[in-house]
């Protein structure tokens, strides 16, 4: 009998959260597992994560490493990528720049600037926003997913990045109204997305408070 997946992470700004949303919207149980700190110091000096970094997946009967390539493994395994190469440019495109937002608040978050999250999200997010709006107009109109017809790895990516920034409670109550003047298409397919899926919703409205 396959062994289900496990997925161990430090959760700091979302890194690990894309592959769960993948498992939560396949529907697929996982093993969610939070690596403490103390947990940390021990596996970091015997080899479980091959370049001493987390997340790390085990999976297929492999440990898998470093977030965004465990992403595409799982994304691929689950049909949540496309076929070309154009597109398949489409979706990496948008999920760095969605990872480079990540990285920005996570320094801020690592050095306590609460100050400069604020000015960072009432002052950068609205131009970010703006240009993924037109990133998802790209594709029919910006009526259905990032890249194609059917939701894809990018559609995620996206969602991660807007949801725990922005939209997730305790930040919707200050961002929301944000994201709905500068972006009103990417609101739109925020709750497309939200409500496509019944576990995934689900998901969202349960998952345990996370600091960032």
């Amino acid at each position: 009998m396959q062994q289900q997946p496990t997925l161990h992470y430090f959760d700091m700004m979302g890194t690990a959260e894309p592959i769960r949303m993948m498992f939560k919207y396949h529907n697929t149980n996982f093993n969610d597992h939070r690596i403490t700190e103390q947990e940390w110091t021990h596996l970091k000096t015997t080899g479980f994560s091959e370049f001493e970094t987390l997340p790390v997946m085990e999976i297929d009967n492999n440990r898998l490493v470093e977030p965004f390539a465990i992403s595409k493994y799982i994304a691929h395994k689950f049909g949540y990528l496309p076929n070309t190469p154009m597109e398949m440019y489409m979706v990496d495109s948008i999920c760095e720049y969605c990872c480079n937002i990540n990285k920005m608040y996570m320094k801020m978050y690592e050095e306590r600037d609460i100050e400069g999250m604020r000015r960072c999200c009432m002052e950068k997010m609205p131009t970010w926003l703006r240009k993924i709006e037109t990133r998802l107009e790209r594709n029919n109109n910006g009526t259905g997913f990032f890249v194609g017809n059917n939701v894809t790895l990018a559609d995620f990516c996206v969602f991660q990045m807007l949801w725990d920034t922005c939209l997730k409670p305790g930040k919707i109550e200050q961002c929301g109204t944000m994201v709905s003047t500068n972006a009103p298409k990417l609101m739109q397919w925020h709750n497309r997305m939200m409500n496509n899926c019944q576990c995934f919703k689900n998901y969202l409205e349960t998952r345990p408070h996370r600091e960032c």
